[in-house]
């Protein structure tokens, strides 16, 4: 297994097991096409790659070749095939040829995929090749993103988008169809969704605005999607458009100074005089309770947002409480749409901290976002989440509450449910998470709580904290709490773990080995990225993102 991203990528292109007790690491070999047959030995000399690649040139075009058991060897173009995609596959191969038993004779050969020379290798091949290729078919084509899941995704800290394809080919080769599935801390939903194309998926999450994004994953209407929207935003265009002319009246003299420079020209002296604007125009609010529907307005003006476009949250806000209170479904389809609208509006990488105003380019980056519509984006948004597609499964109910209510509800709702699932996907670092969405939290309570430092944050009583967080001891514990409480109720377990985490990816798997019989593990490079921005620190945010799964 490769633990540092400055490893061969060929040692991840096969997963390692564990088997009650026993290490099981893939050997994993280069070969020239043109070589192949030559150096796999014992296949009948009728093996046949995909047409036109038989040949190779001078040896530079190279095949993978991955034995995972005696007598089942796969190979596979290794500069076409996705590395997470093939992990997945062989994994599921792992499994299933210790099901069927090992055999005896002269490896032949099938074509799994043509495209990247998917080939498997063992003896009376049909017998496997049949469930091979469907094994495949669903890894490499039932977890491909719809686009519209990555537009109506919102760019928060630890969005799991580039990741849920990889994790519904996991699921799709350790994981029985249809088997229920707990996402325990679901975060922006997107792998709740992916799974849900495949499992009965119930959801958790502590924080409010993360329980919102899981739940409306549910709701799409398909064909029917822009009709809904048109009634939605017709139904909230006159208390929407009421009140932003209410508070437009009564910040007209901070809006008319914020005009001069979202449209005219800027100059080095912008700077300094866009900082005295910001500082000035509207004081941060200190109050207790509503006044007249400002709450953005009085708390994030000149901070995350513009002041026109926190009049516009403010009346969006206002409006969707004006909604009809017993369709839960479309206010949640609307609120979702506005934390979308204020995550594209926000300037900065997050809403940990405003951002600051230190040249002329950072300012023409911050006007650029302030110049936004917010109603516009809200609109788009909302049209998008409504022509989603229908899930092929119900999802199960999302709750917001700590990880152990949701774990005992999920063990009581499925103990005839047989193979059954937890997805754990826990803070990785001494980051306050917390301060990274406080500003959405705030929003979708709509509570006036009162705000505190540059980052305008409401009381830490207010904020949710993570166990899995601020130390390294206290997160070591939290994980032998969940690995010991799933193992009891004998739950599966599928932990998504960052290498740069709290606790070392050794450390889990030895945790996850001392309590379960199997445990296969799974890696995936990734360059990590703040709100959809490149990170510039050391290793321009590259990192190893490991999957362990274990099942009893």
């Amino acid at each position: 297994m490769s633990r540092s991203p400055s490893e061969s990528d060929l040692s991840r292109l096969a997963p390692e097991f564990h088997r009650d007790g026993n290490v099981h690491r893939l050997e994993i070999r280069e070969i020239p096409l043109n070589g192949l047959f030559a150096s796999l030995a014992g296949l009948a000399p009728r093996a046949v790659l995909a047409p036109g690649n038989t040949g190779g040139s001078g040896g530079k075009e190279i095949a993978a070749a991955v034995t995972v058991a005696d007598g089942l060897i796969v190979t596979f173009r290794r500069d076409l095939a996705p590395v997470s995609l093939i992990q997945s596959f062989v994994a599921g191969l792992f499994d299933r040829w210790a099901a069927v038993g090992q055999r005896k004779g002269a490896l032949e050969p099938v074509m799994i995929d043509p495209e990247i020379d998917l080939t498997l290798w063992t003896p009376s091949a049909a017998g496997l090749a049949d469930a091979a290729t469907r094994l495949w078919t669903e890894i490499s084509r039932g977890g491909r993103p719809d686009p519209l899941d990555g537009l109506t995704t919102p760019s928060v800290y630890g969005n799991k988008y580039r990741m849920a394809r990889t994790l519904y080919a996991i699921a799709a080769a350790k994981l029985p169809k249809g088997s229920p599935v707990l996402d325990i801390m679901s975060g922006t939903g997107v792998v709740t969704r992916m799974l849900a194309r495949r499992h009965t998926v119930t959801s958790n999450d502590a924080n409010p605005y993360a329980a919102l994004l899981t739940r409306v994953q549910s709701i799409a209407f398909g064909s029917d999607g822009e009709r809904e929207a048109s009634t939605l935003l017709e139904q909230l265009s006159k208390p929407w458009s009421t009140h932003v002319r209410l508070l437009r009246d009564r910040y007209a003299a901070a809006l008319t100074a914020e005009e001069v420079f979202l449209h005219g020209e800027l100059s080095e002296k912008s700077v300094e005089h866009y900082v005295a604007f910001a500082q000035n125009a509207i004081p941060a609010a200190q109050r207790d309770g509503p006044s007249g529907g400002d709450l953005v307005t009085t708390r994030y003006a000149n901070a995350y947002f513009g002041v026109a476009q926190a009049i516009e949250i403010d009346a969006i806000r206002i409006a969707i409480d004006a909604l009809n209170n017993s369709d839960e479904s479309r206010r949640d389809l609307c609120l979702a749409a506005l934390v979308l609208a204020a995550c594209t509006c926000n300037p900065g990488p997050h809403f940990a901290q405003p951002r600051k105003v230190s040249s002329q380019a950072t300012l023409r980056d911050i006007v650029e976002r302030r110049a936004r519509s917010v109603g516009w984006e809200f609109e788009v948004a909302l049209r998008r989440l409504a022509s989603r597609e229908p899930l092929p499964l119900p999802m199960g109910p999302t709750t917001c509450s700590d990880w152990r209510l949701a774990l005992d509800a999920f063990n009581r709702a499925t103990q005839a449910s047989g193979v059954r699932t937890v997805y754990l996907d826990p803070p990785y670092s001494k980051l306050q998470y917390s301060r990274y969405y406080h500003v959405l939290n705030v929003l979708l309570a709509n509570d006036y709580p009162p705000i505190f430092g540059a980052g305008r944050y409401p009381p830490r009583s207010y904020r949710f904290s993570s166990r899995f967080e601020y130390q390294p001891s206290m997160a070591k514990r939290e994980f032998e709490d969940i690995i010991g409480r799933c193992a009891d109720c004998g739950i599966g377990l599928m932990i998504n773990y960052g290498e740069r985490g709290f606790v070392s990816i050794d450390a889990l798997v030895e945790m996850m080995s001392n309590r379960y019989r199997s445990i296969d593990i799974f890696s995936e490079p990734l360059r990590h990225h703040s709100q959809g921005r490149s990170l510039s620190h050391a290793g321009g945010g590259q990192v190893t993102e490991f999957v362990i799964v274990a099942q009893p």
